[in-house]
């Protein structure tokens, strides 16, 4: 068994550490941050057919699980989440981009794997207050969260709302 000292505690306050987590477990943790609490069960396609076109698993009703967090705190991480790309670690790759009219709420991050680069991370969701995309970028090797995922996601947000 191992011993939980002090020190691993702080690790995965920052996600540092033990903590290992998937683009998918991402992007269903901001989704529920997004939805107030709300957890939508995620699926990678609307519906599956048989072989004469008949629908076997329809998901257009998805099932939910109503969390009932404390609205108070979502607001403060949602808080948080906005200043990053405002005035935060990712403000400079979303320069030009009208935050203001379309908030969104991100987090910049670069995950360390031993013997080898940072992984850059870009978990984000838009826009704040009437969420409709959940946007995460995972570079594997990469660099920096702000230097190399951020930009990604800028791009994928410009894309959505036709900024080109």
């Amino acid at each position: 068994m191992d011993i939980w000292f002090p020190g691993d505690t702080v690790n995965m306050a920052i996600g540092q550490g033990d903590l290992l987590v998937t683009p998918l477990q991402l992007a269903l943790a901001y989704s529920i941050i997004a939805n107030g609490g709300i957890k939508y069960t995620p699926h990678l396609a609307m519906q599956a057919k048989d072989g004469n076109g008949g629908i076997v698993i329809d998901y257009s009703n998805p099932e939910f699980i109503d969390l009932e967090l404390e609205p108070g705190y979502i607001g403060m991480i949602e808080e948080g989440l906005s200043l990053v790309t405002k005035s935060g670690t990712a403000a400079y790759r979303f320069t030009g981009f009208p935050i203001s009219e379309i908030p969104i709420a991100g987090k910049t991050g670069t995950a360390e794997v031993y013997g080898k680069q940072d992984y850059a991370w870009f978990a984000s969701y838009a826009p704040i207050g009437d969420p409709e995309y959940v946007v995460i970028v995972m570079l594997e090797q990469a660099g920096g969260g702000s230097s190399s995922a951020a930009p990604i996601a800028r791009h994928i947000y410009d894309y959505i709302y036709d900024m080109r």
